[in-house]
């Protein structure tokens, strides 16, 4: 007779981590039914060591007895019959992906262009993108596993023998007079690969504009087995939060719930939105306002979306999940506390993911940045009126305050044989 000792499990959905737990009183068919993985731990008179047992792989013997049968009962009822079970009980492992300041990694960088390699004499205005470059560094293994931000953007990136390139990112270089280069590898949890959002991967529902929600298909891409995430603007979208996998190369996207507005300001002065901007037409009398009406049009929206900083991220991986590590706010500008050595990417609640040095200090680390403030924008605190146009002004008594600051862990966990 078999006895149940512990249950390996994880919940279906979005963000679920592998769990140990008893459950011998729990009904079997609720565990299969609930659970994408479910394996029972077992032990046996006949044997001297644990066996494990996946309960995927006994689907018609649990479907044959009564719905709400307990574990305990389902396995006393079995009697001295076998099941399918393993000689070994397999262990949870986690990778996560872990974050560097490019030049405190020891790479170089300097501003190219886009067909030349580096030292190349050029106006600076043609010099937009960057190189980066470091003595014994494989660039192609840099580009399938690593992520970079800039400014705390996500920016694409681009390989060759010469280095590692940084699409546009001399524009924001020039647009901002800030460099900062952040590098999140993903190596130890999957392959990485980024694609960019062209006018014909945009499908539009039927009956909607694409403010209200589209469709990204990419055809060549299977994304159906994959981790996705988005980057939009050069902000990074993780678990669905505005986009949900819908099939194996299309993604729905809800702009909508992007908070548009505050993101639009905060990075327009970082990186270069022309093609953006160019599909809007300023009203003389509302000076650098933004007009929501032309912004949340079909035409820019295809614009913004065809951004250097906009692009689909599939990682090689069957599942992740996403831990925000709250931070210890010092009161002082651009810094926190951690207690813990951090490697993980940080993010803002602006929702920018710069590059941070740690310091330590006798029982913490002092996490620091250029920047932490979020603005408090004006155009928030006023009742909804016809008024379409958004400006940049800030609230006169209050224009800003020290945001919150998170670790982001951005793992998976899989069971494998133990070793």
């Amino acid at each position: 007779m078999y006895t149940c000792v512990r249950a390996l499990l994880r919940l279906r959905g979005d963000n679920q981590r592998l769990t140990e737990a008893n459950v011998g009183e729990a009904k079997v068919r609720t565990l299969l039914n609930e659970n994408s993985v479910a394996i029972l731990v077992l032990t046996n008179p006949a044997v001297t060591h644990e066996l494990s047992l996946d309960l995927t792989t006994v689907t018609d013997l649990i479907f044959s007895v009564a719905a709400d049968i307990t574990v305990n009962d389902w396995l006393q009822a079995l009697g001295n019959a076998s099941l399918p079970t393993s000689d070994t009980v397999p262990v949870k492992t986690a990778s996560y992906a872990k974050c560097n300041d490019l030049f405190a990694a020891g790479y170089h960088a300097e501003k190219v262009h886009p067909l030349a390699g580096a030292g190349s004499q050029m106006p600076d205005d043609e010099m937009t993108d960057i190189l980066v470059t470091k003595a014994g560094v494989d660039y192609k293994q840099f580009f399938e596993n690593c992520l970079v931000t800039m400014n705390g953007l996500f920016h694409l990136t681009d390989y060759s023998t010469a280095g590692v390139k940084i699409r546009d990112g001399g524009k924001t270089h020039t647009k901002s007079n800030m460099h900062e280069l952040s590098i999140i590898s993903f190596k130890d949890v999957g392959k990485v690969n980024c694609y960019p959002v062209k006018p014909e991967n945009i499908i539009k529902q039927p009956g909607r504009t694409l403010s209200q929600g589209f469709i990204i298909n990419l055809p060549d891409v299977d994304v159906g087995n994959k981790v996705v995430m988005l980057s939009i603007g050069g902000y990074l979208y993780t678990l669905n939060y505005c986009y949900k996998v819908t099939g194996d190369h299309n993604i729905k996207v809800d702009y909508w719930r992007i908070p548009f507005e505050e993101r639009y300001f905060n990075s327009k002065d970082i990186i270069d939105m022309t093609p953006f901007t160019d599909t809007i037409v300023r009203n003389p009398n509302h000076g650098d306002a933004l007009d929501m009406t032309q912004a949340m049009s079909d035409e820019s929206i295809i614009a913004f979306m065809g951004l250097s900083q906009t692009f689909v991220i599939t990682i090689d991986a069957d599942n992740y999940y996403v831990e925000n590590h709250a931070l210890e706010r010092t009161g002082l500008f651009g810094r926190y506390y951690t207690y813990e050595r951090p490697d993980f990417p940080l993010l803002l609640e602006s929702g920018f993911m710069p590059a941070y040095y740690a310091i330590p200090e006798t029982e913490a680390y002092v996490i620091c940045i250029p920047d932490n403030y979020v603005r408090r924008y004006a155009h928030n605190t006023r009742p909804p009126t016809d008024d379409h146009y958004f400006n940049q002004g800030l609230i006169s008594y209050a224009p800003a305050y020290e945001g919150a600051g998170y670790l982001m862990e951005i793992g998976t966990e899989v069971l494998a044989d133990p070793v």
